[in-house]
């Protein structure tokens, strides 16, 4: 079951930081994103540069796509989307700080028919241990886990996805040279 890519609508919502605002350029090379950076206003801080990531799984059905996004030569964001064989789509969203991941949302998504579970892990990291591990979960139809899950309760998680987590946020930061990394991880799901 194919599934829309979500990049347009987290990137308006998310990686400005400003709620829905222009999508940034993309840019092929660091000259391209330093003129970027240099054409916004003086007083303002560059916006984010997207940098879309091609991941390809070869020898199965494993779809992946991710795309991180750039600010003065730092990735301030990251997202992922995989789709392995069947009913089943796994996302995260990355939040950096100083380099390092400091949040990852992590979410996957079982359906059948028109019956949706959603389970979404929420892991807090300082240098690359997790500090937080949280989970909520909603089941039932797409309106019905759209209303669920932000009114879920937070329970606490045992990390079990937190290192797999980390290393994935950490192969996606632009500039990690991490591509064979990054596929590996991906494909491995």
């Amino acid at each position: 079951m194919s599934r829309p890519s979500i990049f347009a609508l987290w990137f308006l919502t998310l990686a400005c930081g400003r709620g829905a605002a222009e999508p940034a350029r993309p840019t092929a090379s660091p000259e391209t994103a330093a003129t970027t950076a240099a054409s916004n206003a003086p007083n303002e801080p560059a916006k984010p540069t997207a940098r879309p990531h091609e991941i390809e799984c070869p020898g199965n059905e494993t779809r992946a796509e991710g795309q991180s996004f750039v600010r003065d030569g730092a990735t301030q964001k990251a997202h992922l989307a995989i789709w392995p064989p069947g009913d089943t789509s796994v996302e995260y969203d990355f939040d950096y700080e100083r380099g390092d991941v400091a949040f990852a949302l992590y979410r996957v998504v079982g359906y059948a028919g028109d019956f949706k579970h959603t389970i979404e892990y929420r892991y807090s990291f300082r240098a690359g241990e997790p500090l937080q591990c949280l989970r909520k979960d909603a089941k039932g139809s797409e309106a019905q886990v759209a209303a669920q899950l932000p009114k879920a309760e937070n329970e606490k998680d045992d990390c079990r996805f937190a290192a797999k987590t980390l290393a994935l946020g950490n192969a996606i930061k632009v500039g990690a040279g991490n591509g064979d990394a990054l596929t590996k991880l991906a494909c491995a799901l």
